[in-house]
């Protein structure tokens, strides 16, 4: 009798111990390509894994890597990840993603596509606050957006850090409590006006390890607080985590030199990847209405059927810029019927990993400080003055007759601020009052296409009696009453001097908190082709914040559609004066993964490739060292800033 129960516990012991065994292996971290894809995203999965509460919303399953987007190993053949990977196909067999994503698939019982099964009445707040509150509480099914994302193909202006491995801990993370900032020509005993100094950013983690491969975002910039003087610097990236500015010392006195570990890398690479994988982590409600029907349905630059009940291509009456809504469920209802749109609130919880989330939560809280300077490394210089220092800026033309080329090859610093104005090196800039304006803008049209960013110039003019503002009517489609991205135009009937504001086009965020017609969201391409342009038109254009909740293709796309069109307008009017300007620095407000300032330095590559054969007939306004020098924080600009952006713009038009 012991003999057999001996015999059964062995029996019993190795077979546990075989499916222990099985499992583990089943369980093992893979390492995958996407199809496609190229450079490729690196993402590690495990089967193993916890369950974390979140801010009220529920639960969800997710490992330290990516939360809550992950994979099950079963049926995603494993590769070996190189530097330079090659397009790769990825079997996807039996690859459920929606059975683990719990929050994603189910809202109150209900999945999204269950929940709009019914044509919703959308110009009810009520009943669009309800389907609102879906996608904010994880109703959104990631699923089909990240098998686009599978099935997508990548643009040259994909990112390196893609490839990454992604790192388990926030320690791990570039850190600037930790990082280093030293002087490179520290054996210069004294400092004179003219000299250039050298400093050098070592990029270390919490846990002080340092940091190889560059990629991070480090801005530097020198001050000098009792002159209201400031500049910026241009950092060159050593790719091996040091990073290195030359600054060069133009005022006497007691400088202080900053330096801001605004993004490390790791964070860099989960905004971008965000963007990858969601395509827009901010969408658009499209309103379809008719004289008894009404209807709303998800909608992005990209043909995602959020609802899985068809898509809506309305590319052609989105001005020929790529727009896909869901297709209206109700029949009264059809695809020519889209008239309105309204923003949806950022989707929640975002695929994202635990070590950036950790990051942006520590901004959020206050734990770090907007500015993300490296602490205790600020370097100190007493600066003296030489009596044949001449200050560069003195014998450059006047910005109105320098080339429009050299506004796109000047390197920072490009100018500075001294007693809070800024001081071009490129150009001599005259300071005017806007009532000197009046005079100097005689018979001018100025057409202003963009966002709030530069609706805020047109406020500036009517507050400054540069213009007074003329209301528009009611919109016929809608029936709405002005919004602030309806229309806007400025004159002055006694000069001749009229100032157009127009938006840049969808994708716009014109706000949540109501519907507007989707009829004045024309694209910049439509406006500039519609124009009737004559002597003295002068056209400036600005894409930037807006885009930021996008994948860099929809940036692309609406640079090259807006470059072609001002080359079709410059053949009619080759006088015309042409302005674009580029992103500039915003450390606060939306969460950096939602949309903000970190995908600046790209767009202005974008545009410097995009414009290169334009670059002797548009002028580039670079603000971006303008706004680090000044310590930028916001969306919209200081006003102090805003007034020199503003006075460099006009230097270019009327200065000689």
């Amino acid at each position: 009798m012991l003999s057999q129960l001996k015999t059964y516990f062995i029996t019993v012991t190795f077979l546990i111990f075989i499916l222990v065994l099985a499992r583990m292996l089943n369980n093992k971290i893979i390492r995958f390509e996407v199809t496609s894809f190229t450079p490729t995203a690196y993402i590690e999965s495990s089967k193993a894994s916890v369950t974390e509460k979140r801010a009220g919303v529920g639960s969800w399953n997710h490992t330290s890597v990516i939360s809550p987007l992950y994979y099950r190993s079963k049926g995603i053949q494993k590769l070996q990840l190189t530097k330079k990977p090659a397009a790769v196909k990825v079997t996807r067999s039996d690859l459920d993603l929606s059975s683990i994503f719990p929050l994603y698939k189910s809202f109150m019982g209900k999945n999204l596509t269950f929940i709009t099964d019914n044509p919703m009445p959308f110009l009810k707040d009520e009943q669009y606050d309800f389907y609102q509150s879906t996608i904010l509480n994880g109703a959104l099914n990631i699923t089909r957006i990240v098998i686009e994302y599978l099935n997508s193909k990548s643009t040259k202006h994909e990112f390196h850090e893609l490839i990454d491995q992604q790192v388990g801990d926030v320690n791990d993370l570039g850190d600037e409590i930790q990082s280093e900032f030293v002087l490179l020509n520290s054996s210069n005993k004294v400092f004179f006006v003219g000299d250039i100094v050298a400093v050098r950013v070592d990029v270390f983690t919490a846990l002080k390890v340092p940091c190889f491969f560059g990629g991070d975002e480090v801005r530097v910039w020198i001050k000098d607080q009792s002159k209201g003087a400031s500049m910026a610097a241009e950092v060159q990236d050593l790719k091996n985590g040091s990073y290195v500015a030359r600054l060069p010392l133009l005022l006497p006195g007691n400088l202080s030199i900053f330096a801001s570990l605004a993004y490390p890398r790791e964070v860099l690479r989960s905004i971008f990847l965000l963007r990858v994988f969601m395509r827009a982590v901010r969408l658009a409600a499209g309103g379809f209405v008719t004289s008894g029907a009404s209807e709303a349905t998800l909608c992005s630059p990209f043909p995602i059927d959020y609802h899985g009940n068809g898509l809506c291509n309305l590319t052609k009456a989105n001005m020929n810029r790529p727009w896909f809504c869901g297709r209206p469920r109700n029949p009264s209802l059809s695809c020519d019927h889209w008239n309105e749109t309204r923003d949806m609130e950022f989707p929640y919880p975002l695929p994202m990993g635990r070590p950036q989330q950790g990051w942006f939560d520590m901004i959020l809280t206050g734990k770090k400080h907007y500015l993300r300077t490296l602490q205790d490394s600020v370097i100190r210089l007493a600066v003296h003055r030489r009596k044949d220092t001449r200050p560069p800026y003195q014998s450059k033309p006047y910005c109105g007759n320098r080339p429009p080329r050299d506004t796109w090859t000047e390197l920072a610093p490009r100018g500075m601020f001294y007693r809070m104005s800024w001081v071009p090196f490129g150009c001599r800039l005259k300071r005017h009052s806007f009532s000197s304006l009046k005079q100097a803008l005689r018979d001018h049209t100025l057409h202003l296409i963009g966002d709030s960013n530069l609706l805020s110039w047109v406020d500036i003019f009517q507050k400054n009696k540069l213009c007074h503002l003329i209301k528009n009517p009611i919109d016929a489609v809608s029936g709405h009453a002005k919004f602030w991205h309806d229309p806007t135009d400025c004159v002055n009937d006694k000069y001749n001097l009229t100032i157009r504001w127009r938006t840049h086009g969808l994708p716009f965020h014109s706000n949540a908190d109501h519907w507007t017609s989707r009829h004045n969201l024309q694209s910049v391409a439509t406006t500039i082709d519609r124009l009737i342009t004559k002597d003295k038109t002068v056209i400036l254009i600005h894409l930037f914040m807006h885009f930021s909740t996008q994948h860099i293709s929809v940036f692309l796309d609406r640079v090259r559609a807006t470059r072609d069109a001002i080359q079709r307008l410059l053949s009619q009017n080759p006088s015309a004066k042409i302005f674009i300007r580029g992103p500039h620095v915003a450390y606060k407000e939306w969460p950096a993964y939602m949309g903000g300032d970190a995908q600046g330095p790209r767009f202005l590559q974008i545009l410097r490739e995009e414009f290169y054969n334009l670059y002797d007939k548009v002028y580039l306004l670079n603000f971006w060292d303008m706004s680090i020098a000044g310590e930028n924080k916001e969306f919209h600009p200081t006003v102090f800033i805003t007034l020199q952006m503003i006075d460099l713009f006009f230097g270019y038009i009327i200065d000689k």
